[in-house]
């Protein structure tokens, strides 16, 4: 209980200006007051951002202008009541300040983050001997400091050279398709690493599922790209390929493909139907399907070989004779 007399206090009365202006014109490091138009000085509002601290710790927040500097926003002062040590005070501050920030961006979409002076007025027994930095907290210091004060590093595809990620087997694989991913059409990149394609889809299928999935769903041009990835498939594995890529388009994610499926079923449907007449449906629906998937892989065929494909790979991927697509050239 002693403890919420503290906190109930100190509220109070940092609660009025005249005080709260006095403590931090007296007590803030001068660097900092040195910047501060401490007339400006105005409580804020502190329970939009929840019990983050924990009981027993009072939050204060004030915000106020820099001094004579025009396009800052204003500086916001947090001020925590602390009686009792806490190991962990300067990490909890540091959730604090982020959850200020989110607050603030959360309210001001398009503003930059504000600045934050934190500041802890300690009334416990004996002196302050919790760390004062959050940098402390870690077991290396200096490190846990350079990692959270450098820039982010940030691997940028569009910034490697195709040639090294060739030589990265499947991390070349995932982040070439993702540098090449928004191209017109992926095909041309593909192409260009098509032995380590097809490398991937001999050795590990499952992984080589992952790519194409990514690249029929987010690819521009996915429509000749199926023809493609079953091309570097093996012949036992096109039929999952073609199995994808029906399942996206029937999901809508594969917009505008027309790989003849639907269309050859469909067909093959209306006749198996007509001949159900004479040899009776069931069988009319087995041969109207036979059929219609038969229909679908012509217009496979015929896509390909619009496409430039050889005629061995239409075969392996459509499982028609070269006599059918010698038919189709004509």
């Amino acid at each position: 209980m002693t403890h919420k007399i503290h906190d109930t206090f100190a509220k109070k009365s940092l609660s009025r200006k005249s005080i709260a202006k006095d403590l931090f014109e007296t007590y803030l490091p001068d660097h900092v007051s040195s910047l501060v138009d401490f007339d400006s000085l105005k409580q804020e509002k502190s329970d939009m951002y929840g019990d983050i601290l924990g009981e027993g710790i009072v939050d204060l927040l004030y915000s106020v202008n820099f001094k004579g500097q025009k396009g800052y926003m204003p500086l916001f002062l947090l001020l925590e009541h602390q009686s009792t040590n806490d190991e962990m005070m300067a990490f909890r501050i540091q959730k604090y300040v982020l959850r200020i920030c989110d607050e603030h961006l959360r309210t001001n979409k398009d503003s930059k983050l504000p600045l934050i002076y934190p500041t802890i007025l300690w009334a416990g027994k004996g002196p302050y001997r919790a760390s004062k930095s959050f940098y402390e907290l870690f077991e290396d210091k200096e490190l846990a400091k350079q990692f959270l004060t450098d820039d982010i590093n940030v691997i940028d595809v569009s910034c490697i050279d195709d040639l090294r990620l060739r030589e990265k087997y499947q991390l070349g694989l995932m982040l070439y398709a993702m540098k090449h991913i928004h191209d017109k059409s992926i095909n041309d990149a593909l192409r260009y690493i098509f032995d380590i394609l097809k490398d991937v889809f001999r050795n590990d299928f499952e992984y080589a599922k992952d790519v194409v999935l990514y690249i029929l769903e987010k690819a521009e041009g996915s429509k000749d790209v199926v023809y493609l990835l079953c091309d570097a498939a093996p012949k036992n594995k096109r039929g999952d390929i073609m199995t994808i890529a029906e399942q996206l388009r029937e999901e809508g994610k594969l917009q505008g493909i027309d790989i003849g499926m639907e269309k050859g079923i469909e067909k093959g449907m209306e006749r198996g139907r007509l001949q159900g007449i004479d040899i009776g449906m069931e069988k009319g629906m087995e041969k109207g399907m036979e059929k219609g998937k038969e229909a679908a892989m012509v217009q496979v065929a015929k896509a390909m070989l619009a496409q430039g494909f050889k005629d061995d790979a239409i075969t392996n991927c459509t499982g028609l004779s070269l006599t059918q697509i010698a038919s189709l050239k004509n």
